[in-house]
This record gives structure tokens, C-alpha cells and sequence, in this order.
């Protein structure tokens, strides 16, 4: 079963994962997002949402 992880690093940006149910990696934002929700629309427009 596959994941959608968002989180907030120590710099204050959003970022979200794709991981598979090993934990491993699929995908990831390429930048951080200083809005959660403007993390949350690019993981939608991945089709990940």
C-alpha cells in the first residue's frame, strides 16, 4: 500500500513524499512549499491526491 506523506522541515517549508508500504521513496517535491496547501495542490497535480 502506497503513502502520502507532508511534512514541515526545520526551515519552515512544506514538502510531501509518495512511498510504497516499505517505506521506500516513489516520489517527492523537488522544492518546499511555504503554504501546506500549496504542498498539497502539486501532490494533486501529480495525481497523487
Amino acid at each position: 500500500m502506497s503513502n502520502l506523506r507532508f511534512f514541515c522541515d526545520d526551515n519552515g517549508f512544506w514538502h510531501w513524499q509518495f512511498v510504497d508500504g516499505q517505506g521506500t521513496i516513489i516520489d517527492q517535491s523537488t522544492f518546499g512549499f511555504l503554504a501546506k496547501e500549496n504542498c498539497e495542490k502539486q501532490a494533486q497535480v501529480k495525481g497523487y491526491l
